[in-house]
């Protein structure tokens, strides 16, 4: 028995069993094994041709093509490529109804369904409608809300304020609300909603004083109108009343209603405004409430180099153990089959039309996949389902969220990696065929109009040039082109925060906001001065993106600490970076009110 014993225990010494689990650290990742590719399906070069005729509108030819070929997967993606073609062919109802018989899992399918509706003769009888669209249910919200503007006469009154605070009238839109017959229709939060909003316009429109009057009354309903605190707090700081922008600030930063990254914000402005009254222990509790509610946002990342120096990420790569295969599927089929065809924005849409149709098991492995094949669209929306709530641990960040994969040889980079990818990030997640609502398109949203004046090529202007756009080599090209054109305008002086909102509204805009917000000495105060809120979000995002991918990419971030020390944040190409660095790396940032006014 003592023997028996004895060899029990020898094996669990050589097995590892018993032994003390050794303490796991986050240091660099652990390189993933090199992935083999597939070998090439025998039509994939006859498929690169059908595509490449297709883009020439040379039907005939491709239809030659397409006769020879012996695997016919991809043709659900030829023919709709055909069918939505915008100006070179005009599709029959009864092409569109029998794609939609045969194709209605592939990406793209409603766009289809909703053309065939139009075509429809009458008295035909429509296909089966595609699947159901699903979407990531993970995002929902549950802060807590209160439900307004959900009469008729309401949302006339909201639209009615929104027209004249667009057209730069808040005094009327003042005198509307106050009416007899408008107020008594309003609830008492929505009638702070409107007054939030007014007080904002009288703000960008340089009237200060009014726009604290404003938002102090509508601070009533400060735990549904979260933002009135905000107005009143940034007029205050405007007319110099910091012990009055303090108390606004601070509502804000303690408002557990309110979005993280307003509580954010709202506490660096506490810490600047109580700097301002050389209150500094008041202000570095301020700075430690904004990396708390901030994190990897601006206001976080900017409050973290206030408190504690240079900001490093650590980076972790997501689990994939318990993957499930997917080769099987027959999305993942023709995805590899149009990555062998040149197809990757293809090849995009059909791994992403599915990625919230698999199990958990079977997302890690198209994880797996997107890293594998270098799909920076696919990899940033997997890993934001598999690592959901993981980027709001401060400076510890899946590789995932930031992709780094290049699209072009590092010689063809006529501006910073790092810059690109954070546009990139922003503008459009990475998807080559992407296109927003007012008709941008492509890896960095370049609207048509710009890359006919960027290029000189009017046809960009029209139906037949606008879709080059998406091909990724010309966006990325006249991308970089308007950036590098931006940084180096007189008006800009390389100045970050005013090349990116040039970049989201055009330059001229930038330059009306410097002469009408003053204050060159308060780079803050402008970015939040700026009349679209899309592009001070914008900005924002982008700064923050920025100062990631420069860790990302082993780079120091000096944007971040002029920023960080009120000046303004100044765009440096890595080689003067890297100069730069060994001067300014070890320099704290001194806690004195002159540092942010």
């Amino acid at each position: 028995m003592r023997l028996f014993l004895s060899v029990i225990f020898l094996c669990l010494l050589l097995l590892g069993i018993g032994a003390p689990a050794e303490a796991r650290t986050l240091g660099p990742p652990e390189p993933r094994p090199a992935y083999q590719p597939p070998p090439k399906q025998p039509d994939h070069e006859l498929y690169k041709r059908i595509f490449e005729l297709q883009e020439r509108a040379q039907w005939a030819s491709a239809d030659r093509l397409i006769r020879e070929l012996d695997d016919t997967t991809l043709l659900g993606h030829v023919y709709r490529l055909r069918y939505m073609h915008p100006t070179a062919y005009r599709s029959k109802w009864s092409e569109l109804r029998d794609w939609l018989k045969k194709y209605a899992d592939h990406p793209g399918a409603w766009q289809v369904y909703h053309l065939a509706k139009k075509r429809r003769p009458k008295g035909a009888r429509m296909p089966k409608p595609p699947p159901a669209r699903i979407y990531n249910q993970t995002y929902a919200s549950s802060m807590p809300t209160v439900r307004t503007f959900y009469k008729r006469s309401t949302q006339r009154i909201r639209r009615e304020v929104n027209r004249l605070t667009y057209r730069e009238r808040p005094t009327q839109a003042l005198r509307y609300i106050s009416k007899r017959s408008v107020d008594r229709q309003l609830s008492a939060a929505e009638t702070d909603l409107l007054r939030s909003k007014i007080s904002r316009s009288y703000f960008i429109e340089g009237k200060p004083s009014k726009a604290l009057e404003i938002a102090q009354l509508a601070t009533r309903s400060r735990h549904v109108v979260t933002l009135s605190d905000w107005h009143a707090g940034l007029a205050a700081w405007r007319l110099n009343k910091f012990d009055v922008a303090v108390t606004h600030f601070t509502y804000l930063s303690e408002n557990e209603n309110a979005k993280d990254r307003h509580r954010a914000a709202a506490s660096v402005w506490a810490a600047r405004s109580y700097l301002a009254l050389n209150k500094n222990p008041e202000a570095t509790l301020m700075l430690e409430e904004a990396v708390k509610y901030g994190r990897n946002d601006f206001y976080g990342l900017l409050a973290y180099r206030r408190l504690n120096g240079p900001v490093a990420f650590s980076w972790t790569q997501t689990s994939l153990q318990e993957s499930e295969t997917i080769e099987n599927l027959d999305a993942v089929q023709r995805a590899l089959k149009l990555l062998e065809a040149d197809q990757q924005e293809l090849t995009e849409l059909e791994l992403l039309n599915i990625r919230n149709r698999l199990t958990r098991p079977q997302q890690k492995a198209l994880l797996e996949l997107a890293i594998n094949l270098k799909l920076s669209a696919v990899e940033l929306a997997m890993t934001e389902i598999l690592e959901y709530g993981n980027e709001r641990t401060p400076h510890v960040l899946p590789e995932g969220y930031y992709p780094i994969h290049d699209y072009m040889p590092s010689a063809d980079y006529i501006v910073d990696k790092a810059l690109v990818f954070a546009l990139i990030r922003q503008e459009s997640r990475f998807k080559a065929r992407a296109k927003s609502r007012v008709g941008a398109r492509g890896l960095m949203q370049i609207m048509p109009s710009t890359a006919a004046f960027m290029t000189g090529d009017r046809k960009y202007r029209y139906k037949s040039g606008r879709d080059r756009l998406y091909d990724i080599s010309v966006n990325l090209d006249i991308g970089q082109s308007l950036l590098f054109k931006l940084l180096g305008e007189k008006s800009m002086e390389n100045n970050l925060i005013k090349v990116l909102a040039s970049y989201n509204a055009g330059s001229g805009k930038v330059k009306r906001w410097s002469r009408e917000i003053g204050r060159p000495d308060d780079p803050l105060l402008f970015m939040e001065s700026m009349s679209a809120p899309e592009t001070r979000l914008y900005v924002q995002k982008v700064m923050a993106n920025l100062w990631i991918y420069r860790d990302r990419l082993n780079q120091s971030s000096p944007s971040l600490d002029e920023l960080a020390s009120g000046e303004w944040p100044i765009y440096r190409s890595q080689p003067d970076m890297q100069i730069e660095t060994k001067n300014r790396q070890n320099r704290s940032v001194k806690m004195t009110a002159d540092v942010f006014n």
